[in-house]
């Protein structure tokens, strides 16, 4: 057998093993439920227009919560012309990194549900996320 063939056959077997287990075992779940809602975008917008509106260009510290990145990932997610299949996004704030959990739709009969997470830093004024 070629060494394209086995490899081609690995990829595979990761594949169904990661399927079978997401099905099966239920495969990773956020430890709490974060609520999303309107009324926390609209807090979350008085507050950026608020920065936005002081005429001096100083400094400034926005503290976001995981309802509002979950809420802002829910109307990302709604707004999309062509949403990637996730639904159910939940992110949470833990050991100093950011973590994205939501239900991966593979087939019209299969649900996998996923988790991606991040760490956030900033290099040279722009935000760097990494994935872990």
């Amino acid at each position: 057998m070629s060494s394209k063939a086995i490899v081609a056959l690995a990829i595979l077997g990761i594949a169904a093993q990661a399927l079978c287990c997401g099905t099966i075992l239920g495969g990773p779940e956020p430890p709490r439920t974060v609520d999303s809602s309107y009324e926390t975008l609209d807090r979350l917008q008085e507050e950026v227009e608020t920065i936005e509106a002081d005429d001096e260009k100083s400094p400034f510290t926005i503290t976001i919560t995981e309802e509002e990145m979950t809420s802002l990932a829910v109307q990302a997610l709604e707004e999309m012309e062509n949403p990637p299949p996730i639904s159910q996004p939940q992110v949470l704030f833990r050991d100093g990194r950011v973590e994205l959990y939501g239900t991966i739709h593979v087939t019209d009969s299969t649900d996998v549900p996923g988790m991606l997470a991040l760490t956030l830093d900033v290099q040279d004024g722009d935000i760097v996320a990494t994935v872990e």
